[in-house]
């Protein structure tokens, strides 16, 4: 069963108007002009945009796909003609336009009208925004279709992108009011007019975008996927007093995090470190490590003898200070060292690379033979022909 009613998809604005000057119609993307001093239509008006051409259209070739239907809910059913009337996005060029109108609830052929001039290009605008002036046959609710040469649909999906592996993309498209990218394949990825991406090989992108007058046009665009250094750097054990030295061979730059800036890595002190590689296509690698000192390299006091106490562990050392309870000992800076009390012996040792240690604490703890060294006995009779006991 056929209908003549005005029925479809599309959009619309309630917008109440009790002041001349220009009234927008963002949604159905209309601006009516009411002229200074006229009269209006104090109400709300209703402007719809239907997704389809009307029922009895004028007899005139290329039309738009959409049809407008202005409704009057105001006090004043009419009010003096528009001094302008501008459509945005109308699918219509301007040169040459035309606006043909008719009552609301009309839908025959013959009750479109229209004036013999013509639309201008909006200043400004993009192709299919028309202005038309002086529009004195429009006092009240209307439809309106706007004939002429059809805006050609030029889709844009941007400059082909290059990133490195593991980066994120954002394609931006312009071109239409509804967006759709496919991958080579042909399986819809988005339907924006931004594609955000993060692709793991160099792969194509389509978009295919449709203006609200059904017209459609696609673009393509590359994302060239670039190779980022692979590099791999696995813990190091330090020994005390030595360096722990890494080379990485490639046509890289380096930015290690001691400052050094070459393909040779090098470091006498235990830490976290990293390093940022590049290749020649700007791509880089961040790697971490840990450089681990191994204890058992570290020195460590011994007993040499009863009465002396030395180092060991100490190759590449250079440097020594010993300290009885946390005090310095002052001139006990040798490998060995004749305790002068009871207490903690610690040492600091200092390695000719830079290298710094402390040993643990070694207590020590003087024996009565000790205190009598230096101490002259004498007894009597002389010779003694009996064992003496100390």
């Amino acid at each position: 069963m056929s209908s003549t009613a005005a029925i479809g998809t599309g959009v619309s604005d309630r917008i109440t108007i009790n002041a001349n000057g220009k009234t927008d119609f963002p949604n159905s993307r209309v601006t009516l002009n009411f002229p200074t001093g006229g009269s209006l239509p104090n109400g709300e008006m209703v402007m719809t945009r239907l997704y389809n051409k009307p029922f009895g259209q004028p007899g005139v070739p290329s039309l738009s796909n959409h049809y407008w239907i202005l409704e009057n809910w105001g006090s004043n059913k009419t009010f003096n003609g528009l001094t302008e009337l501008s459509f945005l996005q109308s699918g219509i060029e301007a040169t040459g336009s035309k606006i043909y109108s008719r009552p609301v609830y009309d839908y025959e052929q013959s009750g479109w009208q229209t004036k013999s001039v013509n639309g201008t290009q909006i200043n400004g605008g993009k192709a299919g925004d028309i202005s038309f002036q002086n529009q004195s046959l429009i006092q009240g609710a209307n439809q309106f279709v706007l004939a002429g040469t059809k805006v050609k649909v030029v889709a844009d999906a941007g400059e082909d992108k290059k990133i490195c592996l593991g980066e994120e993309v954002s394609l931006i498209g312009s071109g239409g009011n509804v967006y759709q990218w496919f991958d080579a394949s042909g399986n819809l990825l988005g339907t924006e007019y931004i594609l955000t991406i993060t692709p793991v090989q160099t792969s194509s992108y389509i978009l295919k975008v449709t203006d609200l007058n059904g017209e459609a046009a696609s673009d393509t665009v590359q994302v060239t996927v670039l190779p980022v250094p692979d590099v791999i750097i696995i813990d190091q054990l330090l020994t005390a007093g030595t360096n722990t030295n890494i080379n990485i061979p490639g046509n890289y730059s380096f930015h290690w995090s001691n400052g050094l800036t070459g393909p040779d890595f090098s470091t006498a002190q235990a830490g976290n470190y990293s390093v940022i590689i590049t290749n020649t296509d700007a791509c880089t690698q961040i790697m971490t490590f840990n450089v681990n000192l191994d204890s058992t390299s570290l020195p460590n006091i011994w007993l040499v003898q009863q009465d002396l106490l030395g180092l060991q562990n100490i190759a590449n050392s250079d440097a020594y200070q010993w300290y009885l309870d946390d005090q310095i000992i002052p001139g006990a800076t040798s490998q060995t060292i004749v305790p002068p009390g009871t207490g903690f012996y610690k040492t600091y040792v200092h390695y000719a690379n830079g290298f710094e240690a402390i040993t643990k604490p070694f207590y020590y703890k003087t024996t009565s033979i000790d205190v009598a060294q230096g101490v002259t006995l004498t007894w009597s009779p002389n010779p003694a022909r009996h064992s003496i006991q100390i």
